[in-house]
């Protein structure tokens, strides 16, 4: 052997030492157990929604395999819960992490069929609710009732099947399954909430459902378990704020009491998560709402008691709250209030270009919503004649018009203009607009 080459083939065999050793200091380091542990500790970090922090925790474990999926699962469920709420095109690249993850759990539980109880209780849970949170519903009840033949007696789990069924348009199903539920377990939150939200929403019409509904949300309020779901609290105050909303209609003073009654609702809901959109969006409108008339949301008309002071700061508190919610997340409810508050301002070009903008917008809700979403662009389609109306361009009034009138199954529209164009019959522009919907 050359001479030379010693020094070269031991400063090698040096460096693989110290390799290895490094090696198994990292391997003793981030072992099973340690990953165990750390999982545990991750549950405070969840509760605090310290997302980024506990997923910088998870990280040194995606380098070694324990025979399990539980990291990707875990990973995938974390970046659920940071993006809860927020619309997909927002959360894109998020999404396709969770895609990722994912498919190589899929693959994983492919390739190890043989091996039983492959999944615990818990990673059948953060799967659902993945799942969910992507929207594929049908993935997501697969493994919730997994986890509810392992857990009989378990209710909540029985109402996210009711969910689940619900988002697959198996509404009756769903219905019967939330009312059970919260029948044999009222006192869980869980399922007090879905009932209210899912089966008495669609009565808050009648003054009997609304009562109950207010009882049942603050006894979740007051539950102390409501404690450790956060979002189950804002969603509470939120369903509150919307019930006062649907009281306020039959208040003397609308306006007062959606600004005493209603906002302190909806602005705890705020405080619980300041970046919610559903809350941001409806706290706006309810500013909105106190400063000028909405009919049904379909028409403007000014509120003569209303202040010069007071209708200035609901305004900018409008706008700064349609303003947060659209930077974290893009949604048409979002566009078209924006496109309100310049319609107000008598900025036409703007409202029209956020108008555009709301019925464009792909919307990836629920499809229990979809109805809603189709209500909406037949409102946005309305306030687009009016404000070409006030510009003197009836023909693009009588094409939005006509746009209108393919929503008929979802809005009560031509209704709403026709009565009132009985009770305004000093504003021109109601009644042509009533004119053009009764001829085209």
């Amino acid at each position: 052997m050359n001479n030379n080459k010693l020094p070269m083939i031991l400063s090698v065999s040096g460096l693989v030492i110290i390799v290895a050793i490094i090696a198994l200091t990292i391997g003793y380091s981030i072992t099973k157990a340690n990953f165990n542990k750390t999982i545990t500790q991750l549950d405070e970090d969840i509760a605090l929604q310290k997302y980024d922090e506990a997923l910088n925790k998870l990280k040194p474990y995606k380098i070694i395999a324990f025979n399990t999926p539980k990291y990707y699962i875990l990973s995938s469920f974390i970046l659920a819960l940071k993006n809860n709420g927020i619309s997909q095109e927002t959360m894109q690249d998020d999404l396709k992490t969770i895609e990722i993850y994912l498919n190589k759990v899929e693959k994983f539980l492919q390739n190890h069929k043989d091996k039983a109880n492959l999944l615990d209780n818990k990673d059948l849970e953060n799967l659902s609710f993945v799942y969910a949170t992507i929207k594929n519903y049908p993935k997501a009840l697969e493994y919730i009732k997994k986890l509810a033949l392992k857990e009989p007696n378990n209710s909540e789990w029985q109402t996210r099947i009711a969910y689940f069924e619900d988002m697959n348009y198996n509404k009756e199903a769903a219905q019967q399954i939330y009312t059970s539920t919260y029948q044999k377990d009222p006192d869980n939150p869980i399922n007090a909430w879905y009932y209210v939200g899912r089966v008495l929403w669609f009565d808050f019409d009648k003054k009997e459902k609304r009562d109950e509904a207010k009882t049942i949300l603050n006894k979740i309020i007051e539950n102390p378990m409501t404690l450790q779901y956060k979002l189950l609290l804002e969603r509470s105050y939120n369903m509150l704020g919307y019930i006062c909303e649907n009281e306020a209609l039959e208040q003397s003073n609308s306006s007062e009491y959606l600004q005493n009654t209603c906002i302190p609702l909806y602005e705890q809901s705020v405080k619980i998560n300041p970046g919610f959109c559903e809350t941001l969006f409806a706290i706006a409108k309810v500013y909105i709402r106190t400063i000028v008339n909405l009919n049904g949301g379909a028409y403007i008309i000014s509120n003569p008691n209303i202040s010069n002071q007071t209708y200035n700061n609901n305004l900018i508190k409008a706008i700064d709250y349609i303003s947060t919610g659209l930077q974290n997340c893009q949604d048409s409810d979002g566009l078209f209030l924006m496109g309100l508050t310049y319609e107000i301002q008598t900025q036409y070009n703007e409202a029209e270009k956020y108008y555009i903008q709301a019925i464009e917008f792909k919307d990836t809700a629920d499809v229990m919503l979809q109805s809603e979403n189709d209500n909406l662009k037949g409102v946005v389609y309305t306030h687009l004649a009016t404000i070409y109306l006030k510009e003197n361009n009836e023909p693009k009034a009588i094409e939005s018009i006509k746009n209108m009138k393919k929503y008929y199954q979802y809005t009560n529209v031509p209704e709403i203009i026709k009565t009132l164009s009985e009770t305004h019959k000093d504003d021109p522009i109601l009644q042509k607009l009533n004119e053009l919907i009764k001829n085209n």
